[in-house]
């Protein structure tokens, strides 16, 4: 028997295919890299909504509660500040909403879905029609066996504002429109 009389099976399959070139990982981040990072977002954050909402912010973003967010936070602050029942990223199958509120008085018994839109990511054409099938879904559709009553969506910059746009929606299940 030739020495590759065994491998020409493999080699009757073509030429060998190029290895394509690994990508560059970039290095890994160190402690300072990450306390760098932070304040930064922090300063961000104090530029926005000012330095006593953005402590709030920050102390909530440390206990890793899944909002990532500056809205996202200041709605989970408020949530928990009134008491509320809720869920953040409730899986619905197709769907992971922000906050599942349970029994709030805008949905006594249900469930309230607060969506907490971006106003740049949320405010293209392509999104706004994306954003109102889901919702349309969200609306015919059940919450850990709670039927879901309201969809609000809160935006950004309505958030930064104040709370007066989650009082709305907490309260009396109320949108109000994107400004601008």
């Amino acid at each position: 028997m030739k020495p590759l009389a065994r491998f020409a099976p493999m080699r009757q399959r073509g030429p060998i295919r190029v290895i394509p070139p690994l990508p560059v990982l970039e290095p890994m981040r160190t402690v300072d890299d990450m306390r760098e990072k932070d304040d930064q977002r922090f300063k961000y954050w104090v530029s926005q909504v000012g330095e006593d909402r953005a402590l709030i912010a920050k102390a909530l973003f440390d206990e890793r509660t899944g909002s990532t967010t500056l809205p996202e936070l200041l709605t989970e602050n408020y949530l928990r500040s009134h008491g509320a029942r809720y869920v953040c990223q409730l899986s619905l199958g197709f769907a992971r909403p922000d906050f599942t509120v349970f029994n709030s008085p805008a949905a006594p018994e249900g469930a309230l879905i607060i969506r907490v839109a971006g106003d740049h990511w949320h405010g293209s054409s392509d999104a706004v029609a994306r954003d109102s099938a889901q919702k349309d879904l969200l609306m015919q559709g059940t919450a850990q066996g709670s039927p879901v009553l309201a969809v609000i969506d809160v935006w950004e910059s309505a958030i930064y504002q104040g709370d007066g746009v989650l009082d709305l929606a907490y309260f009396s299940g109320i949108e109000q429109p994107r400004a601008g």
